[in-house]
């Protein structure tokens, strides 16, 4: 009986420390960026509307980090994104080059919500008046 429990106590021990891979909660903003074509609907820059400087302009995340904008079939813009956590938030790094408008993008945003068809970013602090909203 003793031997029984001696070794319940080591198998219990042994399952118990199995280590667990932590979850990245930036996979799904990820997920959702490289699974479909976006359209910005709202950005906001120091409290006043840029979105119609985007409009029809679609943008294409691609899983090798790099960003795509068109409009139609009209390559306009390329840069680069990544994401990552920062002190337990989940940012979004998105850099265009070259491209004034586009330029006006870049920045460290944080990820305020994923809801259905939308994602919206604010930059760096949450009182922040930038907004960046991206719609499928």
């Amino acid at each position: 009986m003793t031997r029984r429990l001696y070794h319940f106590w080591i198998a219990l021990f042994l399952f118990s420390c199995t280590a667990e891979e932590p979850t990245r909660s930036d996979t799904n903003l990820i997920q959702n960026l490289t699974s479909s074509i976006w359209e910005i609907s709202f950005f906001i820059v120091d409290g006043t509307d840029q979105s119609s400087d985007f409009e029809g302009v679609s943008f294409v995340f691609l899983e090798s980090g790099q960003v795509e904008a068109f409009r139609g079939t009209q390559l306009l813009a390329q840069g680069n994104w990544s994401t990552g956590i920062n002190s337990g938030r989940v940012e979004f790094e998105l850099s265009f080059a070259s491209n004034p408008t586009f330029e006006q993008l870049s920045a460290n945003w944080f990820q305020e919500a994923i809801i259905s068809n939308r994602i919206i970013f604010r930059k760096d602090q949450t009182n922040s008046e930038d907004i960046l909203t991206f719609e499928k």
